[in-house]
């Protein structure tokens, strides 16, 4: 009985663990120079979805993907879009109150913890 308890422990630490390196946030701050941003984690799901008051500070890689986040129609999903071209510096982040983004973090080696990719919600503005 140990065992079974035991192995059914560590199989829930380690889906968690892996489950852990990818999150919704409103990023609030970016800076280009020092190659970081200031992010609000947002939690819950569907309707019950709040932001975070406490900001988090993350350090990007030095190869960290910044894309347009697209939603697949056909697997209903969230996908990878087309990069920013000027990355920390684009448009998509002068917004005042933050920014919609999926955060992607490093889960292990010399870059544990930092942020590996990030995915920008931007909504065009209908005329």
């Amino acid at each position: 009985m140990k065992k079974f308890v035991c192995a059914a422990v560590m199989t829930v630490v380690a889906v968690g663990v892996a489950c852990a390196d990818e999150f919704g946030a409103m990023i609030v701050k970016c800076d280009a120079d020092k190659n970081c941003i200031e992010y609000k984690k947002i939690t819950g799901k569907g309707k019950d979805k709040k932001v975070d008051e406490t900001a988090t500070k993350g350090e990007l890689t030095k190869d960290c993907k910044i894309l347009n986040a697209k939603i697949d129609p056909d697997a209903k999903k969230l996908v990878d879009g087309d990069p920013l071209e000027k990355g920390l510096k684009d448009d998509a982040f002068k917004n005042e109150k933050g920014v919609f983004a999926t955060i992607t973090t490093a889960d292990d080696g010399a870059d544990k913890g930092k942020v590996t990719k990030i995915r920008v919600f931007v909504f065009k503005k209908k005329v």
